[in-house]
């Protein structure tokens, strides 16, 4: 086959959080006995994978289904976020030692403190019968045809793990920056490393970073950083100019070659200025 890169218009990296491989595509060539329509292995869930609740019960993965309770509000509380929360799921105690081996066993009984921590704190979005084992609940093909479509439709990669086990911005950072400078929590927003997005100015190519439907300001040395919606979109570099951030909603006129509407060119004029 010849080479096809010059055939390639548009790059588009979407980035989600707060769900895992296994949640969300764990099932997905089950029926198939996790093998790919190419018959390439694919390492998904075969029903068997547990965890241990605190009495040391193994609690099994389970599919959710359309006659669960809250199908697509699984699990019903915030899990555990942070670098000593994964550790726990990961390696069962808050302080494994060196060289230690994951063994991931630890989220069932890590979930339970969080839904207790959730609950403490009158957290809305966390249900109130929400149980640790929901946490072993994962989507079928069926249940999330888009995002399985899309996953058949081109390729899944199953050992791309996150580049820093705790929270979003850390982890956008490394998307990006393929670094973090250090920081292992979403307290710290703005970086000064350069990213991916520099480089692109750099040689000219044309970018935009897209979320949310609301209008975002810009970071330079004399303004303060934006909102958090800006921030939950991605992370800041302060060393360079940002050039475009848009709404959601202009992104399918902007690959298809459409015109942009008025707003959106009064937002990138107002941006460019700025």
């Amino acid at each position: 086959m010849p080479n096809q890169l010059s055939s390639i218009k548009h790059v588009v990296q979407l980035m989600l959080e707060n769900r895992s491989f296994d949640q969300m595509l764990g099932f997905l060539y089950e029926a198939n006995g996790n093998k790919s329509p190419t018959n390439q292995p694919f390492e998904g869930l075969t029903g068997h994978e547990s965890n241990p609740d605190e009495t040391g019960r193994e609690l099994e993965v389970y599919k959710i289904d359309r006659a669960s309770k809250h199908p697509y509000f699984m699990p019903g509380a915030d899990p555990g976020e942070g670098f000593h929360n994964t550790s726990y799921q990961l390696f069962s105690t808050d302080d494994p030692a060196p060289g230690a081996i994951p063994t991931n066993k630890g989220f069932v009984v890590n979930f339970k403190a969080a839904i207790a921590s959730d609950q403490a704190r009158h957290f809305k979005d966390s249900l109130p019968d929400t149980d640790p084992s929901e946490i072993m609940g994962m989507y079928t093909p069926e249940m999330l045809p888009i995002m399985s479509g899309l996953a058949k439709g081109f390729a899944v990669c199953d050992h791309w793990f996150s580049s820093v086990p705790t929270q979003t911005i850390p982890n956008r950072s490394f998307a990006v920056a393929a670094t973090s400078q250090g920081h292992l929590d979403n307290h710290v927003k703005v970086f000064t490393c350069p990213s991916i997005f520099g480089r692109l100015t750099q040689t000219k190519i044309d970018w935009a970073i897209y979320g949310y439907n609301r209008r975002l300001g810009l970071t330079t040395p004399t303004r303060k950083p934006p909102t958090k919606a800006i921030l939950d979109t991605s992370v800041i570099f302060s060393t360079e100019r940002r050039r475009e951030h848009c709404p959601l909603s202009h992104f399918s006129s902007r690959v298809s070659g459409q015109a942009e509407t008025a707003s959106t060119q009064t937002m990138m004029s107002h941006w460019a200025s700025n």
